[in-house]
């Protein structure tokens, strides 16, 4: 939840200078690619310098577009675009059942909760098994894990919604008897607590 928020101006700006540069770059060669034509057909004739400047000048900005398209293809990995895809689909389909209106007069202990569950990367995947073992007969639902690609330095459970505090703290205190390390409970703030009701997030560490 706030991971989005607090990231949000540094991918805004990384965003912006990505764009600006490819543009920069596209300029250069549609510029050169008339001037190259150009002397094709003879419209212009500008002296030999000034023609090895301008079919170098096309030739780098070509090579240019291609290696940075091929960077954008080769930071795509199938795999995990396919299991983020997964991932987000399970956890709507979770969040749609704990939203939607279910077991209204049961009592604050026994509602459903969707558990957003984050890990650091691939090799802490038995961790995220063991806690679905864990919670395989409460009233946690457990979609898909993400992989975040990076540190996560504490356990952590994150609540939006005021409402899940208490959730929050029962989910803290299940793990911590079955022998996960202490969590951390936290409020997340800048998100929307009337879409984020009845879910919480499980930050596990690296």
């Amino acid at each position: 939840m706030d991971r989005l928020v607090a990231g949000f101006n540094g991918e805004v700006w990384k965003l912006i200078i990505q764009i600006a540069a490819s543009l920069t770059l596209l300029a250069v060669f549609v510029a050169s690619a008339i001037a190259f034509v150009a002397m094709m057909f003879r419209w212009s004739n500008p002296d030999s310098t000034t023609r090895k400047f301008l079919f170098t000048l096309f030739g780098a900005s070509a090579l240019g577009l291609i290696v940075s398209a091929a960077g954008d293809f080769l930071r795509v990995n199938p795999q995990s675009a396919v299991d983020d895809l997964q991932v987000t689909a399970e956890r709507q389909a979770y969040t749609a059942v704990v939203q939607s209106g279910v077991g209204e007069s049961q009592s604050p202990s026994e509602r459903p909760i969707t558990v957003y569950t984050q890990i650091g990367s691939s090799s802490d995947v038995g961790k995220f098994d063991a806690l679905k073992n864990t919670l395989s007969t409460s009233r946690f639902l457990i979609p898909g894990v993400e992989n975040v690609r990076q540190t996560i330095s504490t356990n952590q459970i994150r609540f939006c919604n005021p409402v899940n505090k208490s959730d929050a703290d029962d989910l803290k205190s299940i793990l911590e008897k079955n022998g996960f390390n202490p969590f951390q409970v936290k409020q997340v703030s800048g998100c929307s607590a009337e879409k984020n009701l009845n879910i919480v997030e499980v930050w596990l560490q690296s």
